[in-house]
């Protein structure tokens, strides 16, 4: 087999790394017109896969075999000490300075990313709608390790695979490798594409999505020999070209890309035209500007750079205690250039370079466990000094201590306290873990859901007077209060929420990934479709009254009644009580972490005209269903004095998030609301 053609140090990659790192740092720190800074990860991800893909081809063709040990060595020495120091540093710096509200978040993210799969944990967080106004975890840019650390996993074992095919079938080891690279490829760009449209958060943390683009790296690599034959006019033409498809895209594309999908396919094209021109030659004029001195000293430390970048600009503003902008972030990125010089030369370096690392395989995955190992031991630490868990935020059947007299009386008095309480409930370091149990037993739906659970039934399930719970995730947070009135009124409640899905009958629009949101028209019908089988003797709707409305003004009032009409058509004639919880305060942030980083809790309470928000909807929502001869509850007074909602009331916590109750509180109010509600005899 023909010897692999030498890589020799390719000035052009190394500038490449520097391009994808600055243009990540751009984005991140909010600089103008590089809001598309993203795909620098994109560029790293056709690096790397051409890079390790030219080492293992190159092992192959010189000793016939590739070894898997001195792969995982060379990959634990190069990816873990680093990436070790920053994660510790980086739980330190939080357990400091960063929202408590947070740390049991950062604790699971800190978990995840020591085991290399968070990419999938911070999909899922992403498409919960619970997290949509959660801070950004200080550990997101350990997504892009997950996904290669992923890859490398299963790549050195295809490619010993398919050489081995080769052998048997006594072809060119190339061409099944080739295949084998092409169909992966291929399923991988299908399935980013449809799954960009359907589910974006998982298209673009997950590995499956991304292989492709890794893939695009490797096929450069297997056809390295072809591209250093190509002719050099050619070369001259694909170098250029190449970069200004990467620098377009970070200019062009917006936080609202839909990305990856087909939009990926430009920077990573563009990403491999450099490559395989530099394959080539090197005096380009791309490749004249990628080996400038100072393009080289930042494609040096990118990997430092890339790790530490992101915690220094998520937690130390909390640190200085000035807010994020433009101007603290350019100062923070020296400091994140001023401790990826360090890390590079003090902890990247030494354990890479002397002899002794690079001939033993044993050293490497030393390396690897020895910082896997501290890593750990520090994730056990932390769990063990934080809290991590809540007994009381959870108890679906405390006693219900507030009458209408009390509950005023308490929202009044909240007014004055200024500090947390040392009994708060639930507290602030767990207050992320506090829903009602439908989330956990799945009968509150997610966004893609669309069939009706199984199984949803609470309070007395054996009794034949039902009522049904219908709406988005503002009717889910009084679950834990109906259960209790459903359970001690021999009633059975049947939960039927849905995130972000309004029950009022229009075209949704899904504000979190900004598309419409069709599969709340199919659940609605759904339920309406059981409602009408079932005909339940209550139905209770809720509905957060800022739901954006498909085509028209996102406050629009018209359309939104409109909706609320043919609901209201949908479901009368098939129960005899109809009910409608009206919408709940809305603050413009986390009232938790708010309470947080504020030293008095009275600034994170809301004016009331401010948090009650869509007055005229809520008003004529209630005419509507009071003229149905239904029943609208008014729970503002419940919340709120004339002018202020406050979010501390005794030792309770009144808001999980910016928007939803905590459960404890819900449950202080089940006589109040029970009292509103229809007969239940």
């Amino acid at each position: 087999m023909p010897n692999y053609p030498s890589l020799g140090h390719r000035t052009d990659i190394q500038g490449l790394r520097a391009v994808a790192v600055l243009l990540v740092l751009a984005a991140h720190a909010g600089i103008p017109y590089f809001a598309g800074g993203y795909i620098g990860v994109d560029v790293f991800f056709v690096i790397s896969g051409f890079l390790i893909t030219s080492l293992l081809f190159k092992e192959y063709t010189k000793t016939g075999s590739i070894s898997l040990s001195g792969f995982f060595s060379r990959r634990a020495r190069r990816i873990l000490p680093v990436s070790g120091v920053v994660l510790i540093t980086t739980l330190i710096a939080s357990w400091l300075w960063f929202p408590i509200t947070q740390i049991n978040s950062v604790l699971k993210d800190a978990f995840t990313a020591v085991a290399y799969f968070v990419n999938y944990r911070f999909a899922a967080e992403s498409v919960e709608y619970l997290n949509a106004d959660a801070l950004p975890s200080p550990f997101q840019q350990y997504w892009s390790l997950a996904v290669e650390e992923q890859f490398y996993l299963f790549w050195p074992l295809l490619l010993l695979g398919m050489l081995a095919l080769a052998r048997k079938l006594e072809v060119a080891p190339l061409y099944p490798t080739l295949a084998a690279l092409m169909l992966l490829f291929l399923f991988s760009l299908s399935y980013s594409v449809v799954q960009t449209n359907t589910s974006e958060p998982f298209a673009y943390f997950g590995t499956h999505t991304r292989i492709w683009e890794l893939l695009v790296g490797a096929f450069l690599a297997l056809t390295l020999r072809w591209w250093t034959r190509i002719p050099i006019v050619l070369a001259h033409i694909m170098a250029p070209v190449g970069l200004a498809a990467v620098i377009y895209s970070a200019v062009r594309f917006t936080e609202s890309t839909a990305f990856p999908g087909y939009h990926a396919l430009l920077p990573v094209f563009g990403t491999a035209l450099v490559i395989a021109a530099g394959a080539r030659t090197a005096s380009t004029t791309a490749g004249y500007l990628l080996k400038l001195p100072p393009m080289q000293y930042v494609g040096k430390i990118s990997y430092s750079l890339y790790l530490w970048h992101w915690p220094v600009l998520i937690i130390l503003p909390f640190a200085v205690g000035v807010p994020a902008g433009l101007a603290l972030n350019l100062t923070l990125l020296i400091v994140a250039f001023a401790l990826s010089h360090l890390s590079y030369h003090y902890v990247e370096q030494p354990l890479r370079s002397p002899k002794r690392w690079r001939e033993s395989q044993m050293y490497g995955l030393l390396v690897g466990v020895s910082v896997t190992m501290a890593s750990v031991a520090t994730l056990v630490v932390f769990i063990v000094v934080i809290p991590t868990g809540d007994d009381t935020s959870n108890l679906e059947h405390a006693d219900s201590a507030v009458d209408e007299n009390e509950s005023q009386k308490r929202i009044e008095e909240a007014l004055s306290i200024t500090e947390v309480p040392d009994n708060l409930t639930p507290s602030l370091a767990t207050v992320t873990d506090d829903k009602p149990i439908i989330y956990d037993d799945d009968c509150h739906l997610g966004f893609d859901d669309t069939q009706l659970p199984s199984g949803c039934a609470y309070g007395d399930t054996d009794s034949e007077k039902v009522m049904y719970l219908i709406g988005d995730s503002h009717a889910a947070q009084w679950f834990p209060a109906l259960n209790n009135i459903a359970d001690s009124s021999e009633w059975k409640l049947v939960n039927r929420t849905k995130s972000s899905c309004t029950p009022s009958n229009l075209d949704s629009y899904l504000a979190v990934q900004e598309r419409p949101y069709d599969e709340c028209l199919k659940w609605r019908q759904n339920i309406f479709d059981e409602v009408a089988d079932t005909k339940p003797d209550m139905i209770i709707f809720g509905s957060t009254e800022t739901n954006q409305v498909v085509g028209v003004d996102g406050t629009a009032t018209t359309e939104w009644l409109e909706g609320w009409r043919s609901t209201i058509s949908e479901v009368k004639n098939h129960t005899s009580k109809l009910v409608y919880i009206q919408d709940t305060p809305f603050f413009p942030s986390r009232v938790p972490d708010c309470i947080a980083q504020n030293d008095n809790v009275a600034d994170c309470n809301g004016e009331r005209s401010e948090v009650l928000r869509m007055e005229d909807r809520r008003q004529y929502t209630a005419e509507l269903f009071s003229n149905a001869d239904g029943k609208a509850i008014d729970t503002s007074e419940w919340l709120c004095t004339n002018e202020i909602c406050p979010v501390i009331a005794d030792n309770l916590l009144v808001y999980r998030d910016a928007h939803h109750m905590s459960v404890p509180f819900v449950l202080t109010l089940t006589d109040l609301l029970e009292s509103e509600l229809p007969d239940l005899n």
